[in-house]
């Protein structure tokens, strides 16, 4: 039995010139890549897992009723968990942002007028 679990990985910027030298580029180098373990012990809760290329360092637990699992029997579920968990980071970050802006707009009405300031 096979489980999958999908994960983007960030590479070095794209972008060369005739000597192959590398420039910054804001377009960032994403992979997507399709990790594949194998069962090592069931259980009636759930799965051991292990990295299918033999790893043992990559030992995993998955549930079986679980609706959040690490990795999927299947390929079409594995790839709607990582688009759930990239949306849901998504929103995450996205909000994180806002308020580092906000906080930002604060310390500078801030210290415009430091008399002001609150210990």
């Amino acid at each position: 039995m096979r489980f999958y679990h999908y994960q983007f990985v960030v590479y070095a910027p794209m972008g060369s010139d005739e000597d192959y030298r590398h420039h910054p580029s804001d377009i960032p180098n994403i992979g997507i890549w399709c990790l594949e373990y194998r069962l090592e012990k069931g259980t009636d809760k759930g799965y051991w897992i292990v990295n299918a290329n033999g790893s043992v360092y990559d030992r995993r637990w998955v549930s079986k009723t679980s609706k959040k699992r690490w990795a999927y029997p299947s390929k079409r579920e594995a790839m709607d968990s990582f688009l759930a968990r990239t949306k849901c980071r998504i929103s995450i970050l996205t909000r994180q942002v806002k308020e580092c802006e906000y906080a930002l707009l604060a310390a500078e009405r801030e210290s415009v007028s430091p008399e002001q300031h609150h210990a």
